[in-house]
């Protein structure tokens, strides 16, 4: 279970076939699960520890969109995660191409 809100800032270019932006998100996951679990397996039972993952979060993301002829379009984004407890950063990348219909 959790929430998470957005914000996205961007600003077109090119006669609206671009698109430069910055996005925001801040969330935060609740674990609502009992300590452990059962699994039954042909009349056995396993039990298991599961994790806590009660967290705030934050992403902050890069990112710009150009739509080629209006029938495909190219994204490319650099994010930063940043989540309560962590002290390292966790930066990606992710580009897509896509086709319109």
């Amino acid at each position: 279970v959790g929430f998470i809100g957005s914000l996205l800032f961007g600003k077109y270019f090119n006669q609206g076939k671009t698109l430069a932006y910055v996005k925001g998100d801040i969330g935060q996951y609740i674990n609502d699960q009992k300590d452990y679990s059962n699994f039954y397996y042909q009349g056995s039972k396993f039990s298991f520890k599961n994790a806590k993952y009660d967290l705030l979060y934050g992403n902050v993301i890069l990112g710009a969109k150009h739509r080629i002829k209006d029938k495909y379009e190219f994204s490319f984004e650099l994010s930063d995660i940043i989540t309560s407890g962590e002290d390292r950063a966790n930066i990606g990348a992710r580009a897509e191409f896509r086709y319109l219909f």
